[in-house]
This record gives structure tokens, C-alpha cells and sequence, in this order.
């Protein structure tokens, strides 16, 4: 399974109190993804640890986190693509 892959909670749901990314459809105003958990009962929390109340329709795993330089180099964090400032890597 790619990480980027939204898996549906009619299918099954995260193992508990792991992080996770959730989408959470009828949220007001709008739509939302973000992070959030599951506890043994299967009620989904924030990452604030509040309680997620709207319905949540489908989550995936966190994604990895991004490259950083050496750890001298003041965390900068690299990407592969060229920047509008630089023209170049970050």
C-alpha cells in the first residue's frame, strides 16, 4: 500500500492512539484533513485531543518527514524541486 493511499472507515480503521491523517468531509466550513487517532472504542480524537464529532470518512498514514541537512546546518529542510527565490534546492 503507497502511503498516499486513503483507506475508508467502513474498511477498518487505524490501530489505537496512532496518528494519522483524517478527512473529515462535512466539517463547517469546509472539508478538513488533519491529525487524528482513534481510542479502543473506536471514537476519533484531534491531534488537540478533543473529540472529533463530525463524521470522519477516510484516513491514511502520516507522512514521512521531510530531509534535513547535517545538524549543523540549522535544520533547513531540502527538497528536490527548485524554488521561485533561488532557482535552485533550498
Amino acid at each position: 500500500m503507497k502511503a498516499s493511499d486513503w483507506i475508508s472507515v467502513k474498511d477498518r480503521l487505524p490501530k489505537p492512539f496512532i496518528s494519522v491523517l483524517v478527512y473529515v468531509p462535512d466539517e463547517e466550513p469546509y472539508p478538513s484533513v488533519r491529525e487524528g487517532f482513534t481510542n479502543h472504542r473506536g471514537e476519533w480524537y484531534g491531534g488537540d485531543l478533543d473529540k472529533i464529532h463530525d463524521e470522519v470518512a477516510a484516513w491514511k498514514e502520516m507522512p514521512d518527514p521531510p530531509k534535513m541537512k547535517g545538524a549543523d546546518d540549522e535544520h533547513v529542510i531540502t527538497t528536490d524541486r527548485p524554488t521561485q527565490r533561488t532557482g535552485g534546492k533550498v
